[in-house]
């Protein structure tokens, strides 16, 4: 015959009556708050306690009036705990109930970060093939600095030296922390975004490449093109193009460059891949990625003075087809083809 458990007792059911409406009454309380920390609850937590050991205790007389093993019940419960700090390790501190979403709804409730996942930021980042090609960014230095071989700087001091990535880092975005200099980096596709348990913990961007002439040209849906550097020589027009890749390209492109006078005669031309021999075809390119290669266009021996007009296109090398110009300054169709950016006028003295 199986007994029924031994009802709790009036008093003790007002007693945890109080000590349950004590812990929501300051769950509550903080929530209503504008930050989330959740150590900010911590003062419920021997409440809480108390209520499971209560809870505990009354489960414990239930299961033995179903003449079950108790033993056998706190081993499987033990295990069970054990198996989700070995899932969890090392970053415990991404642990939020699954029964209330994990951590998938806590990053939209809870200012969320104390360091975790920078480890795979610092490995991401010496993995990169410029990694030495300048300073990072962070609004951690002190908490990224060890997992990185070059020097690490605050956010904020992004216009006072070059530098050649920026790591977000959700707890600081949440703060709002920096919104000006956090929105200016957000203007580039992130290159990684490093996820922990359903938790976006941070986001590397690689800085934009400086440009003297701004454009805000679009080919595609791939590449972009902030703007330009036009330098000259006697001899050649060398332009640096500030590519800013928007998505995976699906192909290899070229770049063409061409010089018209002012009779609309080409005087002048080169054809080159975006990246140079130096970097691998733009179809191995990744979105976020910053690319600014000098390209040099040889000018004629018997160049005359005047005013000339230099144009930028792309194209897919296997089939010559040019990528649509969809944003920026248009050269003239029937001067140079469709979708072909004018890059300006150049006057050789």
């Amino acid at each position: 015959m199986i007994n029924t458990p031994k009802p709790i007792p009036s008093y003790e059911h007002f007693a945890l009556l109080a000590l349950a409406t004590c812990a929501l009454f300051w769950v509550l309380v903080m929530t209503l708050g504008p930050k989330k920390f959740d150590r900010y609850i911590l003062p419920a937590w021997p409440t809480l306690l108390v209520l499971a050991a209560a809870g505990l205790v009354y489960a414990a007389s239930w299961l033995h009036t179903l003449r079950l093993k108790l033993p056998l019940l706190a081993a499987l419960a033990l295990t069970t705990q054990l198996a989700v700090l070995a899932w969890y390790r090392p970053y415990y501190l991404s642990y939020y109930n699954p029964l209330f979403g994990g951590g998938r709804v806590a990053q939209n409730l809870f200012l969320i970060g104390w360091g975790e996942g920078m480890d795979q930021v610092g490995a991401y980042l010496r993995a990169r093939p410029d990694s030495d090609g300048g300073q990072i960014l962070s609004a951690l230095p002190p908490t990224l600095q060890p997992f990185l071989p070059v020097p690490v700087r605050n956010v904020y001091t992004i216009d006072s030296g070059p530098a050649n990535y920026a790591v977000i880092y959700r707890e600081s975005l949440q703060r709002g922390a920096y919104p000006q200099i956090y929105a200016r980096l957000q203007q580039t596709v992130p290159l990684h975004t490093v996820t922990i348990h359903g938790i976006d913990y941070a986001w590397i961007h690689q800085l934009q490449r400086p440009y003297t002439q701004r454009l805000n040209a679009q080919f595609g849906t791939a590449l972009a093109l902030p703007g330009v550097t036009i330098e000259q020589s006697a001899t050649q027009i060398i332009v640096t193009p500030a590519w800013d890749v928007r998505a995976r390209p699906v192909a290899d492109y070229d770049v063409f460059l061409h010089l018209y006078d002012s009779q609309g005669t080409k005087i002048a031309q080169i054809d080159v891949p975006p990246g140079g021999t130096s970097l691998p075809p733009s179809s191995q390119w990744q979105a976020g990625q910053q690319v600014a290669l000098p390209l040099p266009l040889p000018l004629p021996t018997d160049l005359k003075p005047g005013n000339y007009q230099l144009v930028l296109g792309v194209y897919e090398r296997s089939s010559f087809v040019r990528l649509p110009l969809s944003t920026g300054p248009t050269a003239d169709a029937t001067l140079a083809g469709e979708h072909a950016l004018l890059l300006g006028t150049v006057t050789r003295p």
